[in-house]
């Protein structure tokens, strides 16, 4: 792999793309201690769209556009980490942000019907982000630029793993010290530390979007990281609806 470029780190939203960032800047850089300071190394191209000294060194930079040729910054790509998530559990954690960001009205019920029949957030893909199915369609066919995909469940079930398989996808050798360092670093307890302490001196955060309201009502950026969830929670007609709606992709996809 070229020791130039851009890695992006490509994601449907909300499937795990914020987890990534710490890990890799616990890894390579050191201990988290502002979440101001992860967008500064590893940078969203939804908020930092200029990357103008990519080409000089390798750098990391968070995604949530479909890969195409009109991608910002496409021509500079050394390489892609590509996290796929169940589509379920990126509904269920999709409601739980726009009810974080303000959107107290949103049905719940109603948001799921239409994730269901869009398979996506319309939201998203008004945004160039594609439904979920074209999103990952996009990225796992582009086998011309060198990749690794990483399933959120399998980090969820076995992190050392799966972020051992990060760093050698990056041509290292992961050293076991750091990893298990890295790996606390950037736990869903750690982070959630960090996103408290930021909402309650209601500093500006470039990663946890939301505020201080809709915090003391229940709703964080970091959530409850599910896997394999039912939407039972908010009606139990929705599971069926659901599993018609995605399972010939699911199947493509490997997760049946």
């Amino acid at each position: 792999m070229k020791k130039n470029g851009i890695i992006w780190l490509a994601s449907y939203p909300k499937s795990g793309n914020t987890w990534l960032r710490f890990f890799l800047y616990s890894y390579y850089i050191g201990i988290p201690l502002d979440s101001s300071d992860i967008n500064k190394k590893i940078p969203d191209i939804h908020i930092t769209s200029d990357l103008a000294n990519v080409t000089n060194d390798r750098i990391f930079s968070k995604t949530h556009f479909i890969h195409s040729p009109g991608h910002p910054w496409i021509r500079h790509t050394t390489g892609f980490i590509y996290i796929l998530r169940h589509p379920k559990d990126v509904l269920l954690s999709n409601l739980n942000y726009f009810l974080l960001t303000g959107h107290s009205q949103l049905d719940p019920v109603r948001f799921a019907h239409e994730f269901i029949r869009h398979k996506g957030v319309q939201h998203w893909k008004s945004a160039g982000m594609g439904s979920w199915i074209e999103h990952a369609r996009s990225w796992l066919s582009a086998t011309d630029t060198p990749h690794l995909v990483l399933r959120y469940e399998q980090m969820r079930a076995n992190p050392h793993k799966e972020f051992s398989r990060v760093i050698e996808y990056l041509g290292e050798e992961a050293d076991k010290k750091r990893l298990d360092m890295a790996i606390l670093r950037s736990s869903f307890d750690n982070l959630r530390r960090i996103e408290n302490k930021e909402k309650k001196q209601n500093k500006y955060s470039p990663v946890f979007w939301g505020n201080p309201a809709t915090t003391d009502k229940g709703f964080r950026f970091i959530n409850k990281g599910g896997v394999r969830q039912t939407l039972s929670q908010i009606d139990p007609a929705l599971d069926q609806l659901f599993d018609d709606a995605f399972n010939e992709d699911l199947r493509k996809l490997g997760y049946l």
